[in-house]
C-alpha cells in the first residue's frame, strides 16, 4: 500500500471528535495519547504557558495549538478555560483528556464504538477515572469509584465552578466503564502545592455564614478523613490511602481557614 493510500485510509477512519487538552507543557501522558489516537481524531491543545512559545515540532495535520488569552492567566477559573476551549471546537463530539491523564488502546476502541452507535437522545458520557498515586492505583476512598462527564456533544457541553469544575450537558447522559488513568501527583510536595492553590480558589467562590463556618471548621476536616479512610475503605490502599485521606482532610481545613481570612 502506498503512502497516499495509507493517508486516505487514516482520514477515512477518523471520527467527528476533538480531543481537548489544556496544558502549560508537553507531558509524557500527552505523548502517550498522541501515540494511541494519532490522526483518528482532531486535537486541540490550549497552551497556558506565558513563558514558553507554542510547540512547532508536532504533526499538525489534525492538530491545532492555540494560546489561552493572557488576561485569564494565571488560571483562576477552570470552567472558563474549558468552556473557552469548547467554543473553538468544530467537530460534533468533544473529549477532555488533561495533560496528566492517559488512555489506552482498549478504551479508545470503546470510545470509537460508542460514537458509532445511533443514540440521538444521549448527549454525554461519563468515563471512569482511576487515580495513580505514588506509583499505584487508588482503589478506595473518594477517588476509588469516580466517573466524570468528559465526552459530550460539543454544542451541549458546558462546565461550571471555578475549581474542581463539573461538566454538564443539555439532555441525557450515560455511564460507561471506559477508563482513563490520572497521574496527578508525582510526589507529596507537588500534591501539597495543588492543595494550597485549589483551596484558595475554592474559598474565593464560597459564601458561608461565619457561625456555620466555625462549626464546619471543627467537624468537616475530621469528617472528611473518617469518610475517606474508614467509610470508603481508604485504609485498604495501605499507606497511600492514609496519606491521601490526610491530605484531602487538610484541603477541607484550608478551604475554611481561607474563608475566615476573607
Amino acid at each position: 500500500m502506498t503512502n497516499s493510500h495509507i493517508q486516505t485510509a487514516r482520514v477515512a477512519s477518523a471520527i467527528s471528535l476533538t480531543i481537548i487538552t489544556p496544558t502549560p507543557t508537553l507531558t509524557a501522558s500527552m505523548k502517550n495519547n498522541f501515540k494511541v489516537i494519532g490522526r483518528q481524531a482532531s486535537w486541540l491543545i490550549v497552551w497556558t504557558n506565558t513563558k514558553q512559545p507554542v510547540p512547532t515540532n508536532l504533526d499538525s495535520s489534525r492538530l491545532q495549538i492555540i494560546r489561552y488569552p493572557q488576561k485569564y492567566l494565571p488560571i483562576r477559573d477552570f470552567s472558563r478555560l474549558r468552556n473557552w476551549a469548547i467554543a473553538k471546537v468544530k467537530t460534533r463530539w468533544s473529549l477532555f483528556l488533561d495533560s496528566d491523564e492517559t488512555i489506552d488502546q482498549q478504551s479508545w476502541r470503546k470510545i470509537k464504538q460508542l460514537l458509532k452507535q445511533n443514540r440521538p437522545l444521549v448527549n454525554g458520557y461519563l468515563l471512569k477515572r482511576q487515580d495513580i498515586f505514588l506509583g499505584r492505583p487508588l482503589k478506595y476512598g473518594e477517588t476509588g469509584q469516580i466517573y466524570l462527564l468528559r465526552l459530550g456533544k460539543t454544542e451541549f457541553m458546558r462546565y461550571q465552578r471555578v475549581v474542581h469544575e463539573i461538566a454538564g450537558v443539555d439532555g441525557m447522559t450515560d455511564k460507561t466503564e471506559i477508563l482513563i488513568q490520572h497521574f496527578a501527583h508525582k510526589n507529596i510536595k507537588q500534591f501539597l502545592t495543588k492543595i494550597f492553590n485549589y483551596a484558595q480558589l475554592e474559598a474565593n467562590q464560597r459564601h458561608t455564614w461565619r457561625l456555620v463556618l466555625w462549626l464546619q471548621l471543627l467537624f468537616y476536616p475530621l469528617g472528611k478523613f473518617v469518610n475517606n479512610y474508614f467509610i470508603k475503605l481508604g485504609f485498604l490502599d495501605g499507606m497511600r490511602g492514609l496519606v491521601y485521606a490526610s491530605l484531602m482532610s487538610l484541603h477541607s481545613l484550608l478551604v475554611r481557614i481561607y474563608q475566615l481570612e476573607k
